[in-house]
Parts: structure tokens; sequence; C-alpha cells
């Protein structure tokens, strides 16, 4: 009331994720012990920042951006508006999403790795184009029990390519490193990094047959969605692997109670299927380059660039970045 503020002591605002954190400096239990007796009663001044840092709130946008000063490469190009209080909100997955070593296989049309991906042959989760035409199993009906073919998946595979993903994290997350399918089971592993591709290829075959589609694929999206068949076969997988979890498709509620669900999935180490529907022209994917978002431009096989268009694809999100309104001004996004 008299405009003065007691300072608290050390022990009334440490979390038990501060003290894990703080204990990891100290090389022995003595030495914790020593300092915590030099501290615990101390007031101390709750500032979440460091100003000898180039980045004083580590929201990885620089306090003072310059070219001329070598920047890591995930900071913001931009001057921060608030540079001691965060101006980002970051929720992911506890994990590292899982790694998968692409293959190149003299049958395809073409070098995945080579031409979309800088010649890295590492992939973050998987990749419906590497079936079909510029792949593997190209007119083998080997897919959704032998009823559609490796040119389906190329088109139409992204509803198994995200359900596929969304379980392989979710099982090895949980200590499970059996996939267990309607026919048999299939292992995938004991790590988050570098699954050998012979082993996602053969698991999305197999998780493949728990998808049905109802009559020929299109869209991806659509297909999947009539009758509640994601919804229902997402059930019958959680069932076969023991799984204690709900499955609910819901295309309409209001963007922000949308973005409540991802938020709460991903805090609960879950990641998000979602997609998009789109009629008439489609939706432009966009990057962050240059300080502003630009469509994404792609290299057909023919080495021509082109802008690409989303209709209708399922998608996997393992985090979420929210802005602060001051953040959003300077990049014209909120999340």
């Amino acid at each position: 009331d008299d405009g003065t503020y007691e300072l608290p002591r050390f022990h009334d605002i440490v979390t038990a994720v501060d003290f894990y954190d703080y204990a990891q400096r100290f090389s022995s239990y003595d030495d914790l012990y020593t300092e915590l007796l030099r501290v615990w009663n101390r007031r101390v001044l709750p500032v979440d920042s460091d100003p000898t840092l180039i980045d004083s709130d580590l929201d990885r946008i620089p306090d003072k951006y310059t070219i001329e000063r070598q920047m890591p490469e995930d900071m913001f190009a931009f001057d921060d508006p608030n540079p001691l209080k965060s101006d980002v909100t970051e929720t992911k997955l506890k994990n590292d999403f899982f790694s998968v070593d692409y293959e190149y296989n003299n049958t395809a049309e073409y070098n995945w790795a080579e031409r979309q991906n800088a010649g890295n042959c590492s992939s973050y989760g998987g990749y419906q184009g590497w079936f079909g035409s510029y792949g593997y199993t190209k007119d083998q009906k080997i897919f959704c029990n032998n009823t559609i073919d490796g040119h389906a998946m190329h088109s139409n595979g992204c509803g198994i390519i995200a359900a596929g993903d969304y379980y392989m994290y979710l099982l090895k997350a949980r200590g499970s490193y059996s996939f267990y399918s309607s026919d048999n089971s299939i292992s995938i592993g004991d790590g988050f990094s570098h699954i050998p591709f012979d082993i996602y290829i053969n698991y999305i075959t197999e998780i493949s047959n728990d998808i049905n589609y109802h009559g020929k694929p299109f869209n991806g999206t659509i297909s999947m969605y009539w009758f509640n068949n994601l919804q229902n076969n997402m059930r019958k997988i959680n069932k076969q692997n023991n799984l204690k979890m709900s499955v609910k498709w819901d295309s309409n509620c209001f963007p922000s109670i949308c973005l409540n669900r991802i938020r709460l999935m991903l805090e609960n180490d879950i990641p998000v299927i979602y997609s998009c529907n789109v009629t008439g022209s489609g939706m432009p994917l966009f990057v962050f380059e240059n300080n502003t978002f630009n469509k994404a431009t792609f290299v057909n096989t023919d080495g021509n660039s082109y802008y690409l268009e989303v209709f209708s694809h399922y998608m996997v999100a393992t985090g979420l970045l929210e802005f602060s309104s001051d953040f959003q001004n300077l990049i014209g996004k909120k999340q």
C-alpha cells in the first residue's frame, strides 16, 4: 500500500523443475548442500534473463540483430521488442520427433535426399513421396489389406503417413517398441533417431492394414474422414496397443478452441494430427525467410520451380510457437 515491494526469498520462488535444473550445476551433493545453505533464505530479484547474452531472455529473438554479427541459425532476424521478457511461448513434445534414414533405390525416378532434402538422408518423420513412381512399391497393391498400391500412397497417403508417424512417436515415448497390426507385430526400434528406412517402410505397410478406405482413395483427407473412418480406425489401433486414449475428429470448433486442444495435447506429449481441406484455389505453403513470409518454392523432376498449393492434406504438429502482440506486429503472425 505504501509503494514498497518486499523481495521474495529463494525458497519462495523455486519450483521442483527449477530446483532440478539448479541442482545439475553441481558436481556433488555436498557442493549443492553448501550452496543451498547460503542462498535458501536470501531475498532475490526474479528476473528471467541474462544481460550478458546475445539473447537476454532466451526467446530466440536477439536483443539487437545485426547482419555483421554471426547469429545462431535458429534466431529470428529482428530486434527483440522486449529484451527482458520472452516474446515467444513454445510448447513441444518431450522428446525430439523421430528421424528416418532414407535410402535411395535405383528403381526410383530420382534420389529424394539429393532432389528435395539438400543431400541429407535424414528425414523428420515419414514422407508419402517415397512411394509410387518416385520411390518404392509402385503398382503393387500391398497397402490397406492389398487394396491400394504405391501410386495411391504417393498421391493420397498423407493420412496413413500422419497416423503412422503419430503412433511411431507415441509407442516409443511410452516404452513400446513393437507395433501390433491386425495380423502380426513389427519391431520399430528403441530410439527416436535414425530409424532404418526398411523398418519404417515395413511399419507403414503394416499399419496401413488397420486404416481402411471406403472406396477409392482420393484427396488424402476426405476419403479417411467419411463414415468417421479415421476416428474408428485409430480407436481400434489404440485398443490393440493398449493405449488408454480416446479419439475424436472434430472439424467444427473455433480456432481458439482448436489452439487450446493442440497446446494441451503437446503438453501431454501427444503429437497432433490435423488437416486442411480447401476448395477452389489451393492453400499455398509458406516459409519464413528474409524477414517475411514467402510462398515455398519447389523444384519438379524437370528442374523447373513452382509454388505448391495444398487442397487436402493430413499433417502432424510436434510443436507450437505463440508470439506476443509486440512480436506479432513485426512478423505478421500470431502462431
